[in-house]
């Protein structure tokens, strides 16, 4: 027994109101923390949408890059045959193994690239089958030259079969480059989509996670004002009651509402 004829049989218990608020700031705060990770994989998975939509606006501009490459080097090694057959000056024939072998570089890379198109890797395949037969007539056309039969009527036949090969290659070009565009536009809309719904998401989730955090702060600091001002009246009210038992000469007790004892004086003790 200290000297101050006081003496603490419990500790104080807490009440089911200040254990319900705990709950509900727990519930909050854990709330805002579980937005703030639905909003990370929102995003995660969003980005990933984005970059996607990215890489197919690029695969795009290089199946269409690839089909004007093709078709320039045929239109380039056209221009340089002409050239020969108007001047007989064979300078115009210096790269033509060269060109020849850059238009099937593009074709191969055309095909590659439309492998996840079957439609557009058809048209590739054709569109190569074309372009070769259009050079094998180009060879043709070269060897009538050095025999001397540019007048004659096979030469006439050979250019015409030549022209309606070059229009369709052409007409063939035309179309898998507007599909292309067509689905350059799709997926240009997909990507600034995905932009956006990834900012408006971004922007809402923060914002609730923020206001769910602030609450989640304030309810706890209000908790903590609550109980340092109930600690307080709590201090009062024990030394209210010390000063009380320690003034009177009969046996006084506090007991809680469990019947449990609080403090007593020393007449109580024995």
């Amino acid at each position: 027994m200290d000297n101050s004829f006081i003496k603490h049989a419990t500790e104080f218990v807490p009440n089911e109101t200040i254990k319900s608020k705990k709950t509900v700031t727990h519930s909050v705060f854990l709330s805002a923390i579980a937005i703030i990770i639905a909003i990370s994989c929102i995003s995660a998975y969003q980005f990933y949408n984005l970059k996607n939509a990215n890489r197919w606006v690029a695969h795009t501009y290089q199946v269409i890059l690839a089909s004007h490459n093709s078709l320039y080097h045929l239109t380039y090694l056209e221009t340089r045959q002409r050239g020969y057959l108007l001047f007989n000056d064979k300078n115009y024939l210096s790269d033509f193994n060269e060109n020849v072998s850059k238009i099937k570089k593009s074709l191969a890379n055309l095909t590659e690239l439309t492998t996840d198109n079957p439609s557009q890797n058809e048209k590739a395949i054709r569109l190569s089958t074309l372009i070769n037969k259009r050079i094998d007539l180009l060879k043709q056309m070269l060897q009538i030259k050095n025999n001397g039969k540019l007048s004659s009527p096979e030469a006439m036949n050979l250019f015409q079969k030549s022209q309606a090969v070059s229009d369709e290659i052409r007409a063939l070009t035309n179309e898998i480059v507007q599909v292309e565009f067509t689905l350059l536009n799709e997926r240009n809309i997909s990507a600034i989509r995905n932009a956006t719904i990834t900012d408006v998401i971004f922007v809402i989730g923060q914002t609730i996670s923020v206001i769910f955090l602030l609450i989640a702060f304030l309810l706890f600091n209000r908790e903590l004002l609550k109980r340092g001002h109930a600690e307080s009246k709590i201090r009062n009210f024990e030394n209210q009651l010390r000063s009380i038992i320690e003034g009177a000469s009969d046996m006084i007790a506090a007991l809680d509402l469990n019947y449990r004892f609080i403090i007593f004086n020393h007449a109580y003790e024995k």
